[in-house]
């Protein structure tokens, strides 16, 4: 199948799927006339958003071998979400929670490559990414398997940062709850659930810091700042190493609320990664680890 025609499907499906979104939009927006003929409708828009759209999906991407068949799960849970709005409220509450569970259980059961089960690698990085929060916030821990004869080195603990993340945390719950007696309600609500979500972030931010230690060993250096940011370092790719300041183009920082205490440069640019699949190309490292020596004979 040549290219033209692999983005001819994905173009058609696309335009499909919005034709539908429009359509739901346009006539539910509109509903008049007697109840029994606007639940004829709404049940006509569900079954489009259910069934069509994803009868479209496997027929155009699916089928020729596009995309792979358990991407359909999360086409077919969109459709689901998307339709549970055209129900009563309390309905399509009750749907929408129990597919959002459905899929999360499928995901962490049955997938072993988020990339399996979205149509884009952008998608992707954006599901790993959240999967990531959750794991860190909620999941236990368990100490890092580390090679033999590998140094583990934090950077956090003498700076207090994961007792700040702990702490704001706790602070931003509260400073939710008091705009409800503020703002309108839904409004309110919004920022509450915002809120939500920025402590559950914080939370998993402090935890990455243990989970997520810098890792010296015979190969090379991982510098990591908890799930913000990681980069290998192969040993020869030092180029200098010093407990001075040095200026040799772009820097990766990795220190916490306090200043560096030893720079790595680099003899060639490496990649350095970031949330959600972002990177970003450096020729130095400015780091701040608990224990300088330690890191610094390590090396």
């Amino acid at each position: 199948m040549t290219t033209t025609v692999r983005s001819a499907r994905y173009v058609a499906f696309a335009a499909l799927a919005i034709l539908v979104n429009v359509l739901v939009f346009r006539f539910h927006g509109g509903l008049l006339g007697a109840p029994s003929r606007q639940d004829m409708v709404r049940a006509g828009l569900f079954f489009d958003c259910v069934i069509t759209v994803p009868l479209c999906y496997w027929l155009l991407l699916v089928r020729p071998g596009l995309r792979g068949r358990m991407s359909l799960v999360l086409i077919g849970a969109v459709s689901v979400l998307r339709g549970a709005y055209l129900l009563p409220f309390r309905v399509g509450m009750i749907i929408g929670i129990a597919v959002e569970a459905a899929l999360v259980v499928f995901i962490v059961t049955r997938v072993k490559r988020v990339e399996d089960v979205l149509p884009s690698k952008t998608m992707a990085r954006i599901l790993r990414a959240e999967i990531d929060v959750y794991r860190y916030a909620f999941g236990p821990s368990k100490p890092l398997d580390l090679p033999e004869g590998a140094h583990a080195f934090t950077i956090h603990q003498s700076s207090g940062a994961a007792s700040l993340f702990w702490l704001l945390a706790f602070l931003t719950p509260i400073e939710a709850a008091a705009m409800h007696f503020l703002l309108p309600v839904k409004l309110a609500w919004i920022l509450t659930a915002l809120s939500v979500y920025s402590a559950i972030w914080m939370i998993a931010v402090a935890r990455s810091f243990s989970a997520l230690p810098i890792v010296v060993d015979a190969q090379g250096i991982t510098l990591r700042k908890g799930m913000m940011a990681s980069l290998y370092i192969p040993r020869d790719a030092i180029e200098s190493l010093s407990r001075n300041q040095q200026n040799n183009g772009s820097h990766a920082r990795f220190a916490l609320l306090a200043d560096p205490t030893v720079w790595i440069i680099f003899n060639q640019p490496l990649t350095l990664q970031l949330p959600m699949g972002f990177t970003r190309q450096v020729r130095g490292a400015a780091i701040a680890p608990d224990d300088a020596s330690g890191f610094f004979s390590a090396i």
